[in-house]
C-alpha cells in the first residue's frame, strides 16, 4: 500500500527532482519486499538502469546502489554506486524536510551489506546524529551499525546496538527494524555461546 501512495503522489507533483525523490522511494520499498517487487518489476529496472548514466543524481545512484545489491550484482558494482552517489551533488529537498536525505540510508545499507566498512560506519554516526527525533532512522541506522559489527566479531558491540535501538523508552522502531535487530541479537548471543 506504501507504495501505491508514493506512486499516486509522486503523478501529482510537478516539482521534477521532488518527483524522482519520492519515485526512487517508492522503488526503494518495492524492492525489499519479492511480492511487491514483482508488480513494479519495470519501475525497479528502470531505476537500475537511470543508474548508469553519467549525469545521475544523488537519489537515483543511491537507489541503483541498493537495487544491484539486492538483485546479486558483484558487491564492486552496488558499492561503486553507492560510492558515487555519496559524492554527488544532493538535490535540494523541500524547506520543510526534517529527516535525513532517503538517499543517505540507501547508500549506508549499500555499503554495509558489500562490507565497506570504513566508508559506512562514519555515515551511520552522521545519520544517528541527524535522526535523533526519527524512531525509524534511528533503528535502521543501530541495525546497520550492529551488522558492521557483527561482521567485524565485535559481538557485543553487535549486541549493544541492536538492543539499544529495541529498548530505548519512547521510541517504537518499525517491524523490519525490530526483527532485524532481533536476530542480530540471536546471532551475537549464539556466537557467544549464550544460546544454542
Amino acid at each position: 500500500r506504501t507504495v501505491q501512495v508514493l506512486d499516486e503522489a509522486a503523478e501529482t507533483l510537478r516539482d521534477e527532482t521532488l518527483r524522482q525523490l519520492v519515485e526512487s522511494m517508492a522503488v526503494g520499498i518495492a524492492a525489499m519486499d519479492l511480492e511487491v517487487t514483482a508488480t513494479h518489476r519495470e519501475q525497479v529496472v528502470a531505476a537500475r538502469r537511470r543508474a548508469e548514466h553519467a549525469s545521475a543524481s544523488q537519489s537515483v545512484l543511491a537507489l541503483g546502489g541498493l537495487l544491484a545489491m539486492l538483485t546479486n550484482a558483484p558487491s564492486s558494482e552496488a558499492a561503486g554506486l553507492a560510492l558515487r552517489a555519496l559524492h554527488a551533488e544532493p538535490e535540494p529537498l523541500p524547506d520543510r524536510w526534517s529527516l535525513p536525505r532517503p538517499a543517505l540510508l540507501q547508500i549506508i545499507c549499500t555499503l554495509v551489506f558489500t562490507e565497506r566498512d570504513d566508508e559506512a560506519l562514519p555515515l551511520v554516526d552522521r545519520l544517528l546524529h541527524e535522526a535523533r527525533t526519527s524512531p525509524s532512522v534511528v533503528s535502521a541506522a543501530a541495525a546497520h551499525r550492529a551488522v558492521v559489527a557483527l561482521q567485524r566479531g565485535d559481538l557485543l558491540g553487535a549486541e549493544a546496538d541492536a538492543r539499544s535501538s529495541l529498548e530505548t523508552p519512547g521510541r517504537v522502531a518499525p517491524a523490519l527494524f525490530r526483527m532485524f535487530n532481533r536476530a542480530i541479537t540471536a546471532q551475537a548471543f549464539i556466537e557467544q555461546g549464550l544460546l544454542d
